[in-house]
């Protein structure tokens, strides 16, 4: 009788030991899970950190740049006519309230485009071009310019492109439908915004 009570007794003690290693088995795989959860989450947030992504300095959207300004010139259509008139129309450009500068130099250097800069003042300096057009200034610019959109900016339903302009030796300026094929005269002056119809830049 006492041989099979300690058969029994045995039998216990091992399903006790058993189990107990299938927990402490279990409770390993868990940790082991978490640890990696935890590693996985701490090498993204480290990669982050290092990336910091929102301390980068991505091309400003109304900033210049030349890269590409042969291949802006040729698809907006820009000729070099040495034959054409110089001429000195004017830009403003508001997002928001804010005025945006037009930036000095654009289209001088590697290659003179017949439209271009000199100061950061939105004077656009026409030389050599017979036909030009805020397209075609928006194009060497690299900026979009369309009746719904002004570079990055793509109206809504409260916020939209505005523009005004004021002739050669006009008084005041009218605002008109925003036209990204609009001569450009000498001596003209253009507002584009963008915004709510508060936010304007023409006071």
């Amino acid at each position: 009788m006492s041989s099979r009570k300690e058969q029994k007794e045995q039998r216990r003690r091992e399903r006790e030991e058993l189990e107990r290693r299938l927990k402490q088995k279990e409770a390993r795989a868990r940790r082991l899970r978490a640890a990696g959860v935890a590693a996985v989450t701490v090498v993204a947030a480290a990669g982050i950190v290092a990336l910091r992504p929102w301390e980068e300095s991505p091309r400003e959207p109304f900033s210049y740049s030349a890269d590409g300004l042969s291949e802006r010139i040729e698809r907006a259509g820009l000729r070099d006519d040495p034959g054409a008139p110089h001429i000195h129309p004017k830009l403003t450009v508001a997002v928001r309230d804010e005025t945006v500068p037009v930036p000095a130099d654009m289209g001088l250097g590697g290659q003179h485009a017949p439209m271009h800069t000199h100061e950061p003042d939105g004077t656009i300096h026409v030389e050599g071009e017979g036909e030009p057009t805020l397209a075609k200034f928006m194009a060497v610019w690299g900026v979009t310019l369309t009746p719904r959109q002004l570079g990055p900016y793509t109206a809504t339903g409260r916020e939209r492109v505005r523009m005004w302009t004021r002739p050669p030796g006009g008084k005041r300026f009218d605002e008109v439908p925003v036209r990204p094929d609009l001569p450009l005269e000498d001596q003209q002056q253009i507002y584009l915004s963008f915004g709510t119809d508060a936010q304007t830049p023409i006071n």
